[in-house]
């Protein structure tokens, strides 16, 4: 390798670790670890008060965290994931809820709103089938040069042991998969150098056995390159309260001011702010003095903007003002709540796609594993569906018995249909109309008064 080439790829490398440091980030503001990036934005925004201000007044608000909780709704309600095999539905099932799929997929549906691309692959560990995910900061990849948006190699990280004291290094194992194998690495963080490859065995998938979830379509690129503004403006709102913090300190308590006075010891008394301004004899105007003052800004108004900028950050993704600050008495039914988010909604239901097909090939990896640990049982050939439940909104209890009132007087539905909707266990309406049968007993046998109250209490 010439200089030249040397030169390229230690600027790649750079590249592709300030992509990886900008994930980190996006992900430490989700889990609320603000403060190591509050006060370089403090000493940008504030570079003559930012040391006293982080020191005594630091303050991160949980925005990030807080709005991507709400938009990430895709799964709140399980996929149903099945397969045209008969046969093997029971065996799916148990693959599917023994990864915990559901709860996998409802954090990469965060992930993905939060960093844009996320990688899911399955390993056998336990005697069952786990599934992993792998966020853009711990791995990096070598993309193929006849379409730039797949990659030919995949580099993850395994070992991480940033919790354990005395581990910080700067080579660190790396998992490397291509189509053909898949072995240990050993890559110099600080320079991307990759060496010592060992455990070296054939890929028997054929094809790299990482299921990447988006929301969009890379162009020209596999990593995406966009600014995420929700973090951006969570930033910006951790400097203004800080800031806030920093001004009410100065009007919550009066500031003495000495006047003539170049005495630097701090005096006992008072409270915490002093001014000292020198004294000029050649100024007959001014003499030597001491007084309190309590300076007076408009709190009302920072504040006001401070929540506005918050309120226009979740506006921006489709969440209301009222929504957003859980305000009760103006969304009092499923109905409204629904019509609070429908941008929300809109955006969940154009991300099915994505998701759907990026499912169905993560399941085919998934039972292609299980066969391999289970020769009795093999998935050769199934074809899988995936069926999106629909995001379901509480509703007012009141206003759901007024509705089902409604249906029933005018013939849509009936006492079948509503047990049917209460129980989703239920999946015949003959069961439905045995636990009709089984209530309606008790009620005879039980009618309202002392006889309800003895059962009751027995």
């Amino acid at each position: 390798m010439n200089i030249i080439e040397q030169q390229l790829l230690s600027a790649k490398w750079g590249d592709d670790f300030n992509r990886r440091t900008l994930i980190a980030k996006l992900i430490d503001y989700y889990e609320n670890n603000q403060e190591k990036y509050l006060k370089a934005a403090l000493t940008k925004s504030y570079p003559k008060t930012a040391k006293s201000m982080f020191s005594k007044y630091k303050y991160t608000y949980p925005l990030t965290n807080r709005i991507f909780d709400d938009i990430s709704i895709l799964f709140n309600n399980p996929v149903k994931i099945k397969t045209d095999k008969e046969t093997l539905e029971e065996s799916l099932e148990d693959i599917i809820s023994g990864a915990k799929t559901n709860a996998v997929l409802a954090k990469v549906n965060l992930l993905v709103n939060l960093t844009h691309k996320v990688g899911v692959i399955p390993v056998w560990r336990n005697e069952k089938v786990e599934l992993d995910i792998i966020t853009g900061d711990t791995c990096f990849i070598i993309q193929d040069e006849d379409n730039p948006t797949q990659i030919k190699e995949l580099y993850y990280q395994v070992a991480i042991l940033i919790n354990t004291p005395g581990k910080l290094q700067s080579v660190q194992a790396y998992v490397r998969w291509t189509n053909e194998t898949q072995s240990i690495v050993d890559v110099d963080n600080g320079t991307g150098n990759i060496q010592n490859e060992r455990d070296i065995v054939d890929n028997k998938y054929g094809e790299i056995p990482v299921v990447w979830f988006e929301n969009d379509i890379p162009i020209k690129r596999f990593w995406y390159d966009k600014r995420n503004h929700i973090v951006d403006t969570n930033e910006m709102v951790n400097c203004e309260l800080t800031n806030f913090r920093y001004i009410l300190a100065f009007q919550a308590f009066s500031t003495l001011v000495e006047i003539g006075n170049d005495d630097k010891s701090t005096k006992p008394f008072g409270p915490s702010f002093s001014l000292r301004l020198p004294y000029d004899p050649s100024n007959p105007q001014q003499k030597p003095d001491a007084k309190y003052i309590t300076p007076s800004p408009a709190l009302e108004k920072i504040w006001k903007v401070i929540m506005d900028i918050i309120i226009g950050a979740a506006q921006a993704v489709g969440i209301s003002a009222e929504a957003y600050r859980r305000e009760n008495s103006t969304l009092n039914s499923g109905y409204q709540l629904k019509l609070s988010k429908a941008d929300i909604l809109k955006k969940t239901i154009a991300d099915r796609p994505f998701y759907r097909e990026s499912i169905k090939k993560l399941v085919g990896f998934m039972t292609t594993l299980f066969t391999q640990n289970n020769t009795s049982k093999t998935f050769d050939g199934a074809e899988f569906s995936v069926d999106f439940g629909e995001v379901i909104f509480d509703e007012n209890p009141k206003e759901k018995e007024e509705i089902r009132a409604m249906r029933k007087a005018n013939g849509t539905a009936n006492i079948i249909d509503f047990i049917m909707e209460d129980n989703p266990d239920i999946k015949t309406r003959k069961d439905a109309i045995d636990v009709y049968k089984e209530r309606q007993k008790e009620v005879e046998q039980f009618p309202v008064g002392s006889k309800l109250e003895d059962a009751i209490n027995e």
